[in-house]
């Protein structure tokens, strides 16, 4: 055999490689189990910016795979007329809470408006979205009986499931 002589330079290009490799090794490695491990419960909440980003992620992917998007819209509206919504802030933070633990991990909703929800509902049509919706309006009144204010809804098609 021919004595090789190991050129340095190259040497450190390569040592530089694999080191960045195994950082990406385990960084990825890191990623992976946070992501299986997070406990997190409940639908996500977002601001309404943010929520417009994840529509059009998730509606590129469903038009892929010829699925639907159906939007959920909740309006909190104070019982007495003369009521400020600025008095509604506390209950819309529970209202908030409501839908986040009634809605399924994954799924997205936003606040509109000081006092409308905007909710996205993927994979799902008409018949599915209304009973979401209805399951959310009856956890509303059972966790305010004496109806501090009135939940209306309703469901919207954004993307329809293409045959």
């Amino acid at each position: 055999y021919m004595h090789v002589e190991q050129n340095s330079e190259l040497q450190n290009v390569y040592d530089r490689r694999m080191s960045d490799n195994e950082r990406i090794d385990c960084r990825m490695s890191e990623i992976t189990s946070e992501l299986l491990q997070s406990d997190s419960r409940g639908a996500f909440f977002c601001d309404y910016v943010v929520f417009q980003e994840i529509y059009d992620l998730l509606a590129l992917e469903l038009t892929r795979t010829k699925s639907s998007i159906w939007l959920g819209v909740i309006a909190i509206q104070p019982r007495e007329t003369n009521a400020k919504y600025e008095d509604l802030a506390e209950h819309i933070e529970i209202v908030k809470d409501l839908i986040r633990y009634n809605l399924r991990k994954g799924d997205v909703f936003c606040l509109s408006s000081p006092n409308i929800f905007a909710l996205l509902l993927p994979t799902t049509n008409q018949i599915t979205g209304n009973m979401v919706m209805d399951r959310l309006s009856r956890v509303y009144y059972t966790h305010f009986p004496e109806h501090a204010g009135t939940f209306n809804y309703r469901v919207y098609p954004l993307l329809e499931a293409q045959e």
